[in-house]
């Protein structure tokens, strides 16, 4: 006659679908907390099928797993009685780091006594055995996500691109916290993009698929993005994605996985009153002649201030222009850079600038001939090329 089983949940699933749905929670699990909990990575099961979670408490990432031949789930209370639902905690990097040494065609079954809170994993076709330990799966903290305000529908790879060219001029624990993220702006069906460090901003703008409810602001935490970034690279570039807002979280939803995050609980600037308007000498110019020369004359900058002196000519005076880097050991680097075209230039005039913001703001811009605009020698630059994005570069005094 079996022995019943009882107070035991019993998880099976290709090794490597497992390691799959590890890799990607991993972004999200705590390595050093006070909790010890947040160390843990969340199994649980129910009808739809085996979901896996991890959260560090400022993000939550979790993976639907559909039951399969290779994924199925069992679970039983003390009586020995079915259940149709059962979650337990396990320790993530153990769990990962021994499926690693498994090939990923083999079968992993991780059983859990909810009496005792301990786990046991057996890998098919080996003769190992691992017993982890386990914590009451009730405990297992988890970000609420309700009252949806608005929400948009947009490509992975379109998020991606509409993101990735302003991460560059997010603060870096910045005093003014709310610097140290990026701000989506929803208006309409357009998403925007926004990101400043009180020196230099960025801003893109695309077109979404779909858009609902009223126009939102969202600071998102420089940390979070770089956990988003690697959701977002986890599913093929032409999958939907569902991004939610509520007061405090946003959201993003494709099949099977889910990720959340806080939000920095703070007014980001108004960028627009930082965009100058009465710029009105245009600069063009070649990009990889104009980023090359960046890079060269970036060795010999000043190691602390980074600046780059350049030097524009009046109007039809010159077909080039200069940039100059200098560094205390008196060492100079010179580069001439030739002006595709130069309108409302009355008098010649040198500015200023970071040479590292100039350099990230030409890397993101993808046309062959970039504009720079000026005022004078004391306001702030505009970089920008065809496309909704546009960098703006504060002067500096060399």
């Amino acid at each position: 006659m079996s022995k019943v089983v009882k107070d035991n949940i019993s998880i099976s699933m290709g090794v490597g679908t497992m390691l799959n749905a590890l890799l990607l929670v991993g972004s999200s699990v705590a390595s050093r907390h006070t909790l010890p909990i947040l160390s843990h990575v969340h199994f649980s099961f129910n009808s739809e099928g085996v979901r896996v979670t991890g959260t560090d408490l400022e993000v939550e990432q979790r993976m639907l797993v559909p039951f399969s031949d290779s994924t199925s789930a069992t679970a039983y209370d003390k009586a020995g009685n079915t259940l149709d639902a059962g979650a337990f905690t396990t320790p993530h990097k153990k769990l990962l780091d021994i499926l690693k040494q498994f090939d990923t065609d083999k079968v992993a079954t991780i059983t859990c006594d909810t009496a005792t809170y301990k786990v046991s994993l057996k890998v098919s076709g080996q003769r190992s055995s691992y017993k982890l330990s386990s914590l009451s799966a009730s405990d297992y903290p988890t970000l609420e996500f309700d009252d949806i305000k608005s929400k948009v529908l947009v490509e992975a790879s379109g998020l991606l691109s509409l993101t990735d060219p302003v991460e560059g001029s997010m603060a870096n624990r910045d005093v003014r916290y709310y610097l140290n993220g990026m701000n989506l702006c929803m208006n309409g069906n357009n998403l925007t993009a926004v990101s400043t460090d009180g020196h230099r901003l960025s801003i893109n703008t695309a077109t979404v698929l779909k858009s609902d409810g009223p126009d939102v602001n969202c600071i998102v935490p420089r940390e979070s993005y770089r956990t988003m970034v690697a959701y977002l690279k986890s599913v093929a570039p032409d999958t939907q994605v569902k991004v939610a807002f509520t007061a405090n979280h946003f959201a993003l939803y494709t099949e099977g996985k889910t990720f959340i995050s806080k939000q920095i609980d703070g007014k980001f600037p108004d960028y627009k009153r930082v965009i100058p308007d009465a710029n009105d000498i245009l600069l063009k110019v070649d990009r990889a002649e104009l980023l090359n020369a960046c890079k060269r004359a970036a060795i010999l900058a000043n190691e602390k201030f980074r600046g780059v002196r350049l030097t524009l000519p009046d109007e039809g005076e010159s077909d080039t222009f200069k940039l100059v880097s200098t560094n205390p050991e008196q060492e100079e680097a010179s580069e001439e850079v030739s002006i595709t075209s130069l309108e409302g230039m009355t008098n010649s005039f040198e500015i200023g600038l970071n040479i590292d913001y100039l350099i990230n703001a030409l890397t993101t811009l993808t046309e062959p001939v970039v504009n720079l605009k000026f005022r004078d020698e004391n306001s702030s630059v505009i970089v920008s090329g065809e496309s909704e994005l546009l960098h703006v570069v504060m002067p500096m005094r060399l």
